[in-house]
């Protein structure tokens, strides 16, 4: 991708994060945006926010722009470029997005890892289309 950026005279930069670890609190989508739009607050988990920071800082050094994404988030203006962007192309940045009917809450009685985790989930069931046992313990 850096090539083909470079190549086109498109400055271009390819940063590797860690797909280890989960990111943030939230799995599925319309939390995972809700996660995002708390960041764009000056809110938002840790983790999230110092990638956005870091992903921001990356592309206005690419442009040239000398600014603070930490300090955007946190003064709330960042958040109104996206409530702008979102309403420019004819949507309602305050509306609710749907989630799922069921929801569950997992706690981990010991400290295990992600990999951990998706070889348990993994193992308690034969196909996509079959049900999650969460009742397995972990090896």
């Amino acid at each position: 991708m850096v090539a083909l950026g470079t190549n086109h005279d498109v400055a271009t930069v390819a940063q590797l994060t860690s797909m280890n670890q989960p990111l943030g609190r939230a799995v599925g989508n319309a939390i995972e945006v809700d996660e995002s739009v708390e960041v764009l607050r000056g809110a938002g988990p840790r983790d999230v926010r110092e990638l956005t920071i870091a992903l921001a800082r990356t592309m206005l050094d690419l442009v040239g722009i000398t600014d603070d994404p930490a300090a955007r988030l946190d003064d709330g203006s960042a958040y109104e470029v996206y409530h702008r962007m979102i309403s420019a192309q004819g949507g309602d940045p305050d509306a609710v997005l749907e989630v799922a009917h069921h929801k569950d809450v997992v706690l981990a009685s010991r400290n295990v890892s992600w990999s951990q985790l998706t070889r348990l989930v993994s193992a308690s069931r034969r196909g996509v289309s079959e049900p999650v046992e969460l009742a397995k313990k972990i090896p």
